[in-house]
């Protein structure tokens, strides 16, 4: 069951790259902001659960710090 359109979720998700991530986290804003420009994405999105579809729930893409232990396989 959908419980939000996909054209509100991807306002959402735009609206929190531009006033909520920008200046704050690069990569969050970028990531917040090609959810946005993905019908297909924001439609999955719409389908999930609501507690599941804020833009805070969307998990950062960026490599590991410097400083993070490296994963050796």
């Amino acid at each position: 069951m959908v419980v939000s359109s996909t054209q509100s979720v991807a306002d959402r998700y735009r609206e929190f790259s531009v006033e909520q991530a920008r200046g704050v986290s690069p990569v969050y804003a970028e990531l917040t902001a090609r959810i946005s420009e993905d019908q297909d994405l924001c439609a999955r999105i719409a389908a999930l659960p609501p507690g599941n579809m804020s833009p805070r729930a969307a998990p950062p893409c960026s490599p590991p710090s410097p400083r993070s232990p490296s994963r050796s396989p």
